[in-house]
C-alpha cells in the first residue's frame, strides 16, 4: 500500500513505474495548490483594483460637492460685501447705527470664514484624489 491515498503500488509494476506515479501524484497536487495561489492572488487583485476605483469616485464626487460649496461660500462673500458696504454708507447718511454696521461686519467676517473653510475642504479633498490615484 502507497502513502499516497487513492493510490496503490501493484506487485506487477517495476520501481522505475512507481516512482512516475509517485511523480506525477505531488506534481498534480503541486500545480492545484499553485491554481488555488493564483486563484487567490486573482481575486485580492481584482479587490484592490475595485477599491481603488471606488476610492477615486468617492474622492471625485467629493471634489463635485467641494466645488458647489465653494461657488456657494463666494456667493454668499461677495453678499456680505454688498450689505457691509450699503450698511457703511447707510450709517454716513444717518439712515442705520452702528449695530446694523456691526451686524453686516460680523456677517461679513463670518462670510469670510466661510469660505476659506470651503477652500480648505477643496485642498484636502485633491490631496486625497491624488493619493487615490496612486500618489504618495
Amino acid at each position: 500500500m502507497s502513502a499516497f491515498p487513492g493510490h496503490t503500488r501493484s506487485p506487477k509494476l517495476g520501481e522505475s513505474q512507481n516512482l512516475i506515479h509517485v511523480t506525477w501524484y505531488i506534481a498534480s497536487r503541486m500545480l492545484s495548490i499553485s491554481n488555488v495561489f493564483l486563484i487567490l492572488a486573482r481575486d485580492k487583485y481584482r479587490s484592490t483594483v475595485l477599491t481603488a476605483f471606488q476610492n477615486v469616485a468617492g474622492t471625485l464626487q467629493a471634489l463635485q460637492q467641494d466645488a458647489d460649496g465653494l461657488k456657494a461660500a463666494s456667493a454668499a462673500k461677495d453678499a456680505a460685501a454688498v450689505t457691509l458696504d450699503l450698511t457703511r454708507k447707510q450709517l454716513e447718511s444717518g439712515y442705520t447705527n452702528y449695530l446694523a454696521l456691526l451686524s453686516a461686519e460680523q456677517a461679513y467676517q463670518q462670510a469670510l470664514f466661510n469660505l476659506a473653510q470651503a477652500q480648505a475642504n477643496r485642498y484636502a479633498d485633491t490631496a486625497a484624489l491624488f493619493q487615490a490615484l496612486g500618489g504618495g
